[in-house]
């Protein structure tokens, strides 16, 4: 019932939290009830990634699920890939898990993760082979507002250099940037010319054939040229 402070070094992989021994079965669900506040420091490449698991959450689970949950650890970013709109090139900067793998666990009470010196980038979750970004900011980096997210749902705040996410569910969560690839044409591509001998006709301004794109870019940075922008 003791608050606690767990400090994983890097070179412990896999460490897990045994909740069996609270752990209750209501029909396909089986629950366990953390009464204690757990803090959880995990060193890794990156720096100290944090998890902050608040008093009273119950961590809900399908019938199969022993009652472990994988403390937040760094894994391969090649575990993982976010989905990305066509015309962009993205690239995976952290990936973190805490949970029980592709099993979905579900909490009534918001957990804190902090990412180091990934502020400012994109973040979403994945499991299976499913990609969810995480698009909502949150109200404030607190637990009320952590709290107040609905059931299963997640959100982001930058904290300095670090990025934070609340989550009431346990999975894969992936950090990444996204550029867009440069257009094959339009502005700053290649013009022709419409001319003949002995003709004063003229093709009238430049017209952009290029495929209307199914989604709209993120702007993430312009460069100016010389009658151009990229």
């Amino acid at each position: 019932t003791a608050d606690s402070v767990i400090n994983i070094p890097v070179t412990v992989k896999d460490a897990s939290l045994d909740t069996s021994n609270v752990l209750t079965t209501s029909g396909e669900t089986k629950q366990a009830v953390i009464s204690n506040n757990i803090s959880v420091n995990t060193e890794s490449s990156l720096g100290t990634l944090n998890a902050t698991i608040p008093a009273g959450v119950t961590v809900s689970g399908p019938a199969g699920w022993n009652g472990n949950i994988t403390l937040l650890s760094l894994v391969s970013n090649s575990s993982a890939t976010p989905s990305v709109a066509p015309g962009t090139t993205v690239q995976t900067t952290a990936v973190v898990e805490i949970g029980a793998g592709d099993t979905p666990l579900t909490l009534s009470k918001a957990v804190r993760l902090v990412i180091p010196g990934k502020a400012k980038q994109l973040a979403g979750f994945v499991r299976g082979s499913t990609f969810t970004a995480i698009n909502t900011t949150c109200t404030a980096d607190s637990q009320s507002a952590g709290d107040s997210l609905a059931d299963g749902g997640d959100c982001k705040i930058d904290n300095g250099s670090d990025l934070v996410i609340w989550t009431k569910h346990f999975t894969k969560f992936i950090t990444y940037t996204q550029t867009a690839n440069p257009p094959s044409g339009g502005i700053g591509g290649s013009t022709s010319s419409n001319s003949g001998s002995g003709s004063n006709n003229s093709s009238g301004a430049p017209q952009c054939t290029d495929i209307k794109p199914g989604s709209a870019p993120t702007l993430v940075s312009a460069l100016a040229g010389e009658n151009s922008v990229t």
